[in-house]
């Protein structure tokens, strides 16, 4: 059973970092709705994308700037 903590009803959570699967269900265990997150590797973005199908996962190439990071 997930306990909500957050006080929104429209909780996001924007992690321009790496993560794994026990941070984002973390996150949700807190009542975050939405997360979304960058990670350097496809391995990582497709496993979480793969595993959290209504989240949003993307890659990014750090030598490539951070304009279009969440």
């Amino acid at each position: 059973m997930r306990r909500n903590l957050c006080q929104s009803p429209i909780a996001a959570w924007n992690a321009a970092a790496s993560l794994t699967p026990q941070k984002v269900e973390r996150w949700h265990e807190l009542g975050v709705r939405d997360v979304s997150g960058a990670d350097l590797t496809e391995v990582a973005v497709q496993g979480l994308s793969e595993r959290y199908p209504d989240d949003s996962f993307q890659r990014v190439d750090i030598t490539e700037g951070t304009a279009d990071l969440p």
